[in-house]
């Protein structure tokens, strides 16, 4: 499902042509979204699910994967640890390894924007804020254990943000 762009229309991103482009190419080129209704795969574990979010950056193919290369398997570690840091910063840590079906509402709704923000993304659209984090998990999520806030700093002439505070995220 989706909307369809008008006859004649045309939407750039980054200087890339997106009219026309699937989700994968999108997210490739450094955009991504939430979604109002949680797209999350409940048999999955929490890790997982980050994890699926990184597809468009691992730099093997089909077949190596299928082959399970030392590339592959040293690529996809790296990756596991790189989601438990993003895991750690979101607060899911602890639930990296149940299936996304047991967590709450809200943190599925963090699973959900963390799995956005896995691939770093030049821009984040966020469909019903309100909805994706409560002022509760907002703060929880901008802030950590320790006191130390974090902010959402963004570069006007770059047009990226990033999270300052101690997390690269």
């Amino acid at each position: 499902g989706g909307y369809q762009p008008d006859p004649g229309s045309h939407i750039e991103f980054d200087g890339h042509d997106i009219t026309n482009l699937q989700a994968h190419g999108i997210a490739a080129l450094g955009m991504a979204r939430t979604f109002q209704l949680l797209r999350l795969f409940s048999e999955m574990t929490v890790l997982e699910n980050v994890m699926v979010g990184n597809h468009c950056k691992t730099s093997y193919g089909i077949v190596e994967s299928l082959l399970g290369t030392s590339r592959v398997r040293q690529a996809d570690q790296q990756m596991k640890e790189e989601m438990l840091d993003l895991l750690e910063f979101i607060g899911l840590a602890n639930f990296a390894d149940i299936p996304a079906g047991e967590l709450s509402g809200g943190q599925r709704r963090l699973l959900a924007l963390g799995r956005a923000i896995s691939i770093m993304p030049m821009l984040l659209l966020l469909d019903e804020p309100g909805a994706v984090l409560s002022p509760v998990n907002f703060d929880k999520f901008l802030g950590d254990n320790s006191g130390t806030e974090r902010t959402l700093q963004v570069d006007s002439s770059s047009g990226r943000a990033q999270f300052e505070g101690g997390h690269e995220y």
